[in-house]
């Protein structure tokens, strides 16, 4: 499998799901199986799709929620304002 057929498998089997808080779009994926979570923050261009293989292997062990940086939110610690309320 090429690295295009990998993100597409990816993006079919994690659908990216939405939420709205305090009036912001996360766009997220929640999957896996085990007692435990694990959140990944994505840096970069934030987008979570880079942690695709990651998320394959984590997911066998734990429950794993990642998220998109929304594009509206330019700086992290605007993203840790959003969140608190």
């Amino acid at each position: 499998m090429n690295f295009a057929q990998h993100i597409e498998a990816y993006q079919k089997s994690h659908p990216l799901l939405v939420k709205r808080i305090n009036g912001v779009d996360f766009r997220y994926t929640f999957s896996g199986k085990g007692g435990k979570t694990l959140v990944l923050l994505v840096g970069g261009l934030g987008l979570s799709i880079a942690y695709c293989n990651l998320v394959f292997v984590l997911e066998k062990k734990y429950q794993v929620i990642t998220f998109d940086f929304p594009v509206v939110i330019r700086r992290m610690r605007n993203l840790l304002i959003v969140l608190s309320y």
